[in-house]
């Protein structure tokens, strides 16, 4: 049967061959931190904390910034990770990497079955296992690869690269049985379509391109094709409900790709164009390696009129070959069609250039490479391969080493794409999460020179510069952030904050004010806005705020405890003592409270009541002095 391996590379050894590459090619990044997109979709996840919820976990948050919204079968294997090690990275990263093993197995294996097939096995089934396995390490190990497998997110292209190759690997193999709809190979095959589907929206073109394999290496025609194995490839194209159902149920996708006042449509197939060459590049030539390019858009013809006509090039070149030499064309083919939901007419507005949609793309040139080198008998050809092999796995672990902390690869993503502000954003979050604000400022300065509009950093580069004590100029910026966000209620609530450090007590109150006109009964604008009031002397709007932050969050001990300062200030002890014994009760170990519990009863005439509030301070905090002298005043003095 044309379709039976021969002897030679064994799968067992090809399996352990490109398990031990990879291994040698990811294991220094299996403590790598969380990166990018990795904190929205696991730390700030909340959909994978409880596994046994698989309602909920199949229903991931769509929110901007996530990798899974749509996509319920990553957010179930985040899932897993989490119930077996919580947040810890290295378990996610091992998931990553064998998913990449496994899908350069299903590589190898799809190719050795192609090569041993009716149309190339005459040529090539010799050659087949060699060849195939020459695909799959240099596919395994090249640099290119790295952002799919480190960035712990981007498992989604990891998922969705395996389920495709299982996909058409499964379909070649359902060829070989005469009636494929009915045998196991075809269910396989559709399982493992739909699982795509469920991962990531590049799974669409799974359906078109088990058409194109079929009619290239095993029909002859589209027509003989379909009518051979119409059920099969109807199946496939079943997914296709399954995906639409996921994207009209995720509106988070609407808001990261189409047309927006930002690009056009000539904006795009511009951008494209310099995107296509530039994986082309760095598929021979794989150095710089950027995590995030931005949102590069590019305008101007011609300063793409190189990379356009290469583009063209090939794409025409890709059309003449399927029909004058299939196999070549079904390698161009692989490359543009899988291409084609990420980089054709539909922008995707967030990322317009990103490395990990050469996951599986990437696999065409490596097989042309692999094929044209090792189809001939002789020691020339695999030698040559096996020094890129070896010359590609050690750039990989050299660019896996930038990824050692987040810091380190943001720096080396700010050096290679000067023009991004997500770059210098990013190390300026990752300094403040550090304790360290002052280094903070000049990389929030830097985002704003390429960005002067951009939505949060202005408001953090202000919040940096309160924190070093650099008052007037962080209201400076404040009140810039205002200007450009005058709807915002969490940079007003922040400018009150640093105006009322400041001693600006009626502008504070001014931005608490509208504050709270802008994001509605909130009790913590309440609460600040009642101690802006109690220090401006204006006690009775104090005691309206309090009260309302106690209406809104009555089991908040901090707004008991100030409620009753400002009712003890009203002379109003009996209700302050209410809100301090409250205060005490919700948190018993505040001190404060205790005292001021003791000084409200002692003022309103209950001695023996202030004795054991303030006994009971002192036991808390004993080394404090004034509550130790105020109780010996109390049990010493005959009334308040």
């Amino acid at each position: 049967m044309a379709g039976t391996p021969r002897a030679g590379i064994t799968t067992a050894r090809a399996a352990t061959i490109l398990a031990i590459a990879g291994i040698a090619a990811y294991a220094n990044v299996l403590e790598a931190p969380f990166v990018f997109d990795d904190i929205p979709s696991i730390e700030q996840n909340e959909s994978i904390r409880d596994l046994r919820d698989l309602g909920r976990v199949l229903r991931p948050p769509a929110e901007e910034g996530t990798g899974v919204a749509g996509r319920p079968l990553v957010n179930v294997t985040l899932a897993v990770n989490y119930a077996a090690g919580g947040l810890d990275p290295r378990g996610y990263h091992l998931f990553n990497l064998v998913i990449h093993v496994l899908a350069a197995c299903a590589l190898f294996g799809l190719v050795r079955r192609i090569l041993q097939g009716p149309v190339l096995g005459p040529r090539l089934a010799d050659r087949a296992g060699l060849v195939a396995l020459g695909t799959a390490l240099l596919w395994t190990v090249h640099p290119l690869q790295t952002e799919t497998v480190t960035c712990v997110v981007q498992r989604t292209e990891g998922i969705v690269g395996l389920c495709y190759l299982l996909t058409l690997y499964a379909f070649v193999r359902a060829t070989e049985r005469p009636a494929p709809a009915r045998n196991p190979w075809a269910w396989a095959a559709t399982a493992a379509c739909f699982a795509g589907m469920a991962s990531k929206e590049v799974m669409v073109t799974a359906p078109v391109l088990a058409l194109l394999l079929d009619r290239t290496f095993f029909a002859g025609t589209f027509a003989a094709a379909w009518r051979a194995r119409r059920e099969l490839h109807a199946a496939l194209a079943l997914g296709w409900l399954l995906l639409l159902h996921l994207l009209t149920g995720n509106p988070m996708r609407g808001g990261t790709a189409g047309f927006t006042g930002d690009i056009s449509l000539g904006e795009n197939l511009l951008t494209q164009s310099h995107a296509l060459a530039l994986y082309l590049k760095l598929t021979l030539w794989p150095d710089p390696l950027v995590l995030d390019y931005g949102s590069v858009v590019i305008r101007d013809p011609r300063d793409v009129l190189g990379a356009g006509c290469l583009v063209l090039a090939l794409l025409g070149a890709t059309i003449w070959a399927l029909w004058r030499r299939p196999a070549w064309g079904f390698l161009g083919a692989w490359f543009f069609v899988i291409l084609s939901p990420s980089s054709s007419v539909i922008p995707l507005i967030t990322q317009t250039i990103a490395e990990h949609r050469m996951y599986l793309p990437l696999a065409a040139p490596l097989a042309g490479v692999a094929a044209w080198l090792l189809r001939r008998p002789g020691a020339l050809g695999p030698a040559v391969a096996a020094t890129a092999a070896a010359v590609l796995l050690s750039v990989t672990i050299l660019r896996n080493a930038d990824y050692r902390t987040a810091e380190s690869i943001w720096t080396v993503n700010a050096r290679h794409r000067p023009d991004n502000p997500r770059s210098f954003l990013n190390l300026a979050e990752l300094a403040e999460r550090a304790g360290r604000p002052a280094d903070a400022v000049p990389h929030y300065r830097a985002a704003l020179a390429l960005q002067p509009e951009h939505p949060t950093a202005r408001f953090k580069l202000a919040f940096a510069l309160a924190a070093t004590g650099r008052t007037e100029e962080a209201l400076g910026e404040y009140a810039a952030a205002v200007r450009q966000e005058p709807a915002a209620a969490d940079v007003r609530i922040n400018y009150a904050a640093a105006l009322l450090a400041a001693g600006r007590i009626g502008d504070a109150i001014e931005q608490y004010e509208a504050a709270l006109q802008l994001a509605g009964p909130a009790p913590e604008i309440h609460f600040n806005l009642g101690l802006a009031c109690l220090r401006g002397g204006r006690l009775s709007d104090a005691l309206s705020h309090f009260g309302e932050a106690v209406r809104l969050r009555p089991d908040d001990p901090a707004a008991r405890f100030a409620h009753g300062q400002a009712l003890a200030r009203a002379q109003r002890f009996e209700a302050a003592a209410g809100e301090f014994r409250r205060a005490a009760q919700l948190q018993p170990d505040h001190a404060e409270a205790w005292a001021n519990l003791g000084a409200a009863l002692f003022l309103g005439g209950d001695r023996d009541g202030a004795i054991a509030a303030y006994a009971a301070a002192v036991r808390l905090r004993p080394e404090d002095p004034r509550f130790r002298e105020r109780l010996e005043h109390i049990r010493s003095s005959g009334g308040p």
